[in-house]
């Protein structure tokens, strides 16, 4: 049975974490504790809850083609791998942040289950793309004068929603 689209959404948001968070020792990202995967989800995020270096996967939009009134639609939505460094050299910081952004944005398409490519993140949601990528921008984030580092790649999901599939509550 297909999902309804709300659970698709959930879902692709999940595996985004989940194949991310199975390589936070490669990527440097994770704190002391078990639970802290050092990856983040969300249009805004409270950066002092996370210790840099992390992951930040912020959700954009995306267009919905209607196909002409038909019973289908072609969604597209958009997530932002950013990655998210401290660093009080601003080369360095820079160098960093887009480093993490271009490997986390690469693990978003290996199953850590297989260790293969996948252009697939769930069921039916058959074509995920990279289609943008934003060089660091510095930021100061607190009144210490924490300077952050930020840099991310945008990766773009594509599926058709079976629109008599789905549940409107």
């Amino acid at each position: 049975m297909a999902l309804a689209l709300w659970e698709k959404i959930s879902a692709i948001e999940d595996e985004l974490i989940r194949r991310i968070a199975a390589n936070k020792e490669t990527l440097g990202i994770g704190g002391n504790t078990a639970d802290d995967d050092g990856v983040a989800l969300g249009e805004k995020i409270a950066v002092a809850d996370f210790r840099p270096p992390f992951v930040w996967i912020a959700p954009g939009g995306g267009p919905i083609d209607d196909k002409a009134m038909a019973i289908n639609e072609d969604w597209q939505l958009s997530y932002f791998i950013l990655g998210v460094v401290e660093s009080n050299d601003p080369h360095e910081g820079y160098k960093e942040a887009n480093k993490l952004a271009i490997r986390a944005s690469a693990f978003a398409f290996i199953d850590p289950d297989t260790g293969q490519r996948k252009r697939t993140i769930v069921e039916d949601a058959d074509d995920m793309v990279r289609t943008a990528y934003t060089p660091t921008a510095r930021r100061v984030v607190d009144e210490s004068g924490r300077l952050m580092f930020v840099a991310g790649v945008e990766i773009r999901v594509r599926w058709t929603n079976m629109c008599n599939n789905e549940e409107p509550v």
